[in-house]
């Protein structure tokens, strides 16, 4: 998915005692949409405080992200290098064990060359750069974090069930792990965005005669779509034509859950479907036909290669050092683990002819590859088995 970010740059001048240094708020949105805030033009979203500083600030209409993704573009962003120049080209996994899956140590951050003229640094909200312990924030110039390390999270304290990193099974559970406070999960009560916010103005107070920087990253808007009453309120003009649940649907949906209305069925479509991002949507019929597809191309060129060769090693083949070449390799073949005919296919058909690795006709030769050994055995074991 395509993503549109908002960087705004303020630059507030305070008295530090040694020199002037200015202090340096960093704030990113996450997929906010370009016509989501007033001064790109939004009749129906009101945004009059960041319209403010647009006002009064420098605004850069054609300035653009490094990248239209989440974690490449914040690399990006954060060591003022073009991320493609340091490996950084994917969005990294959740893989707290893995030092390579983030920013290279080998990059210093925006943080890092404040740090060199005596500014406290802060990290607030999503970080996306590493979940190892030696690419989270304080190890990366920040003197403080308050946040989380995933690309994502949900917005709702009460959905913060996992405790630790420990207890993710999956990237997406990785949403609901306890915010962190440098390195100790916490138990917060707030709602997300409300509590980064809360945290980044604490910093201000407590620094208030230092010079500092704070890197403010939010994931608002970036999904899951979950906003408090008192912020869903405001936009009850908003009639929500273009969206799959408008507010009122939710509120009914809601109210019905509540009464116990909302029953389970059977999704039958499930089996009629072909695969999808969208869960609801989601089948396995193209699985299916892809696999059937698949077995008869295996069946078409296996199958009557290996009778052939059954019946050509048993009837035609002259007894010598080729023909016991060729049989002890046909037998040290179908021993061989499956993995490896996997990653020949990957190697021979994927790599070196190009084809793409979605199509039947892969794995229909990876298996014809994987089962002929097995099928000439077979055959010469029935041939021999039949009297003479």
């Amino acid at each position: 998915m395509k993503k549109a970010f908002i960087i705004l740059l303020i630059f507030c001048f305070s008295c530090n005692k040694s020199e002037n240094l200015p202090n340096v708020i960093l704030i990113l949105t996450d997929d906010l949409g370009y016509n989501d805030v007033g001064f790109n033009g939004s009749t129906e979203i009101f945004t009059p405080n960041i319209d403010g500083i647009a006002k009064n600030g420098v605004l850069f209409s054609e300035g653009y992200v490094s990248y239209p993704v989440c974690g490449p573009s914040r690399a990006g962003l954060i060591t003022g290098r073009y991320q493609d120049t340091f490996g950084f080209g994917k969005n990294p996994l959740f893989t707290p064990k893995d030092p390579n899956m983030g920013l290279p140590l080998t990059e210093q951050t925006m943080a890092d060359m404040l740090k060199l003229s005596d500014y406290r640094t802060f990290a607030v909200g999503k970080w996306h750069l590493g979940a190892h312990e030696s690419l989270r924030p304080l190890k990366r110039g920040f003197d403080e974090f308050f946040g989380f390390l995933t690309g994502g999270h949900r917005y709702f304290p009460e959905e913060w069930t996992l405790a630790d990193e420990t207890e993710v099974k999956s990237q997406n559970q990785a949403y609901r792990t306890k915010l962190l406070r440098n390195e100790k999960r916490i138990e917060e009560k707030e709602y997300l965005t409300d509590a980064l916010s809360r945290e980044s103005v604490d910093f201000i107070d407590r620094n208030s005669e230092n010079p500092f920087f704070i890197y403010l990253a939010y994931n608002a808007p970036h999904g899951p779509l979950q906003a408090t009453q008192k912020y869903l309120d405001r936009y009850d003009h908003i009639e929500e034509k273009n969206r799959r649940l408008s507010d009122q649907q939710i509120k009914w949906v809601d109210q019905l859950i509540k009464e116990k209305k909302v029953k389970l069925f059977f999704n039958s479509s499930f089996f009629t479907k072909a695969d999808s991002r969208e869960p609801e949507s989601a089948g396995i019929l193209g699985a299916v036909v892809g696999s059937a597809f698949a077995l008869l191309i295996t069946l078409l060129l296996a199958l009557p290669l290996a009778v052939m060769a059954a019946i050509y090693l048993e009837y035609f083949a002259k007894p010598g050092k080729i023909t016991d070449f060729i049989e002890v390799n046909i037998n040290n073949l179908a021993a061989v683990p499956s993995i490896v005919f996997g990653l020949l296919g990957l190697a021979v058909f994927i790599g070196f002819f190009g084809f793409p690795r979605s199509i039947p006709l892969v794995g229909g030769m990876v298996l014809a590859l994987m089962t002929l050994p097995t099928i000439i055995i077979a055959t010469r074991a029935s041939i021999r088995a039949v009297p003479t």
